[in-house]
């Protein structure tokens, strides 16, 4: 081969080395990134979980208290219709 040709390989190369490690930067910058957006997640997940739990046990409770209240209403119906057919 000639020394033309070996040059041109050799600058190719040299290239492409340097378009590499450019590449490799840049996917290294892009994984931190993405690491530290998932580790924001990560630390502020249990803090969502317990808001979302609290709601959900707030609505159980005003449903329970309604449940009280119809249970008692039927309650009350069911006694009086009882009443009722033994007379």
């Amino acid at each position: 081969m000639s020394d033309k040709k070996l040059d041109m390989i050799l600058t190719a190369l040299t290239e492409f080395r340097s378009d590499f490690d450019e590449y490799k930067k840049e996917n290294r910058e892009q994984l931190s990134r993405i690491e530290g957006a998932v580790i924001r997640l990560e630390e502020n997940q249990p803090q969502d979980i317990m808001a979302i739990l609290n709601q959900i046990n707030k609505k159980l409770d005003d449903r329970d208290n309604e449940l009280q209240v119809l249970n008692k209403r039927l309650f009350k119906t069911e006694s009086e219709m009882e009443r009722l057919t033994r007379q």
